[in-house]
């Protein structure tokens, strides 16, 4: 699911762009789609929206996976709270947008180069391309510049007061070499959920560490998925069998 105001999905003026917003809007897709309950795998903004909608609507969640999401106490993160503040000054979207276009100031610690351990996966045309989908136009730049002045502390603060009770079968994945969402929030957000179940660093990985190392990250996340799916098959042939028994004994 595209997060409203970094790609192609068009709002209305009066569209929320808030984090319980998105997740609103994940639950009205899935009731679109007649999901019941779904594995909701969330990175970075995506992993709080995960957040906001688990704790929410718990009994729609299978599973939970939380990778290099700012949450619990750090939220919003420094470097958004910054680009907020300059995107609140008139004309700095566009110049921020015309500063990223050239190479070496996209590529470096205040751009994307913050958000990868491995700058060879920044290429012109990744670059370029990214540019192009999230500030390529002036309507871009407006819902950009709504995006990042959509974030408010108070908006997950009831997200964190319910982590707490939050027993949703949970792993907590993270790049270990993130420079924007330091590794040690990994487990201050894993110890507080009481359904957490895994923690993983993955090496050589910052915030897009999904894209970074695809094999550790996809590994990791089919073993969670099994086990998760592995159990539940158990549990219905658990109740399955006791229903035969019941069924038995009052016959007899």
């Amino acid at each position: 699911m595209e997060t409203l105001g970094l790609g192609d999905t068009v709002g209305t003026a009066k569209t929320d762009f808030g984090i319980q917003a998105e997740a609103a809007r994940l639950r009205g897709l899935l009731s679109a789609l007649d999901i019941n309950s779904a594995h909701i795998v969330g990175n970075e903004i995506g992993g709080v929206v995960a957040q906001a909608f688990a704790v929410r609507w718990p009994h729609c969640v299978k599973s939970l996976v939380l990778s290099n999401c700012n949450t619990h106490g750090t939220w919003p993160p420094p470097h958004i709270s910054k680009a907020a503040t300059l995107m609140g000054l008139p004309g700095a979207t566009f110049g921020i947008a015309a500063l990223a276009k050239i190479p070496a100031v996209a590529r470096s610690p205040f751009a994307l180069g913050r958000l990868v351990h491995d700058k060879s996966l920044l290429t012109s045309d990744r670059v370029r391309r990214y540019l192009d989908t999230v500030a390529g136009d002036a309507k871009r730049r407006l819902r950009l510049k709504r995006f990042f002045r959509s974030f408010d502390a108070a908006d997950i603060s009831s997200v964190n007061q319910l982590l707490s009770q939050l027993r949703t079968p949970t792993m907590v994945i993270w790049g270990a070499d993130d420079s924007c969402s330091s590794p040690s929030w990994s487990k201050t957000l894993f110890d507080a959920i009481p359904g957490a179940r895994r923690l993983e660093l993955i090496p050589f990985a910052g915030t897009t560490c999904q894209e970074e190392r695809p094999d550790l990250f996809a590994g990791a996340l089919t073993s969670f998925l099994d086990e998760i799916e592995a159990e539940a098959a158990a549990s219905q042939f658990r109740f399955h069998q006791s229903r035969g028994t019941m069924a038995r004994t009052s016959r007899v």
